[in-house]
């Protein structure tokens, strides 16, 4: 199982909204969601957010908060991950031993308004890592922007963002450094539909579709690279990589789920809750 966190971090995203669209939510204005993508994206959003989800024995959790403070939206929030005692197994199945995995992150960051049109956002996240009788503290970092192109009734997405830009102050492991992305992507709104396609070195493409089919229903598709390089070899390998969403919406409320197939590992689901505050 130590190989799963060489793919699977504390960063890991959480969302069934994210998630649901393969990750291709740079250009998003997610809201509060954003705070744990692209900080760019919470846009004057005041809301709250919570997500979880368990896979082969490990557990990630995040909750935060967002709230607007003239052109700035700040967002507080918390991420964290942890597992009981688990089979220690390299990259060839070979018992290493027993482990166990805690990592724990409060978040905080910004998105900055500079025009209607085009919003930067910067967020940080100290991070603390204990495995077995071993522990592990950094920090990383994200920061981004997102500029709209307004087409008539249709708008046009423009993103970049550097994300996980960590280090570790005091390692466990030779790494010192962080896995680090930088993701670019464009996505095109048009009335109840959302699309965005998106390039993270180093994992690859990603894409995603949001499609609203009511007041009470929306649905998400997306495909990502990472995700199916990582879940090869169940026989049904023609699925990996693709990711579906669903939310339920009523009022202020939405109710969020995700599933993406990972091969021999399972499926990964996921659920959350957002409110919007108004």
């Amino acid at each position: 199982m130590l190989y799963l966190f060489s793919v699977f971090t504390l960063f890991e995203p959480v969302s069934p909204r994210i998630v649901g669209m393969g990750t291709a939510f740079t250009t998003a204005s997610g809201g509060v969601t954003s705070l744990f993508w692209n900080p760019a994206g919470m846009m004057g959003d005041k809301g709250v957010v919570a997500s979880g989800f368990s896979f082969c024995g490990i557990n990630w959790f995040e909750g935060g908060y967002s709230f607007p403070a003239g052109r700035l939206t700040v967002g507080i929030g918390v991420k964290g991950m942890f597992s009981g005692e688990m089979d220690a197994l390299n990259e060839d199945a070979d018992m290493e031993g027993k482990f166990s995995w805690t990592s724990f992150a409060p978040v905080g960051g910004f998105s900055w308004m500079i025009n209607p049109d085009f919003y930067v956002g910067v967020g940080l996240k100290p991070f603390y890592e204990k495995v077995s009788n071993f522990t592990s503290y950094g920090i990383s970092m994200d920061a981004g922007m997102i500029r709209i192109f307004p087409l008539g009734e249709k708008e046009v997405f423009l993103g970049l963002l550097l994300k996980d830009m960590g280090y570790r102050i005091k390692p466990f492991v030779e790494e010192k450094e962080y896995h680090y992305e930088i993701r670019a992507g464009l996505g095109y709104l048009a009335e109840k539909l959302f699309f965005s396609l998106e390039y993270s070195y180093p994992y690859g493409v990603a894409a995603g579709l949001s499609w609203r089919v009511s007041s009470l229903l929306a649905f998400s598709f997306g495909y990502n690279h990472l995700y199916k390089e990582t879940g090869t070899g169940s026989g049904m390998d023609i699925f990996n990589g693709i990711t579906m969403g669903m939310e339920f919406l009523k009022d202020n409320y939405s109710l969020e789920f995700s599933f993406n197939p990972m091969g021999v590992l399972g499926p990964a689901v996921r659920g959350g809750v957002v409110y919007m505050l108004r």
